[in-house]
């Protein structure tokens, strides 16, 4: 079995907003003050709504929703400390 290689790209980032969207294998990942979350899903409008990446693990109920690359809003307090 041969090596599988692993592409990383940064598809959005603002200073103003602080807003970095990854792809790393297919999986879209927001950072967000110090944050990361998961796509869940995306409406007929464009906007996306992200869950945190602890959710399962550390059942964190925090979420975020961006449209273009703005976070519009964010909901749930963390169960866990920001990522540095």
């Amino acid at each position: 079995m041969g090596s599988r290689r692993w592409i990383s790209t940064i598809t959005g980032l603002t200073s103003s907003t602080g807003v970095v969207v990854v792809i790393t294998g297919g999986t879209k990942h927001l950072y967000y003050e110090g944050y990361v979350y998961t796509k869940n899903s995306e409406d007929e409008t464009g906007r996306s709504y992200w869950v945190c990446k602890k959710r399962k693990s550390l059942k964190c109920k925090a979420a975020a929703v961006t449209v273009k690359d703005s976070v519009v809003k964010c909901s749930g307090t963390h169960t866990h400390e920001a990522w540095e």
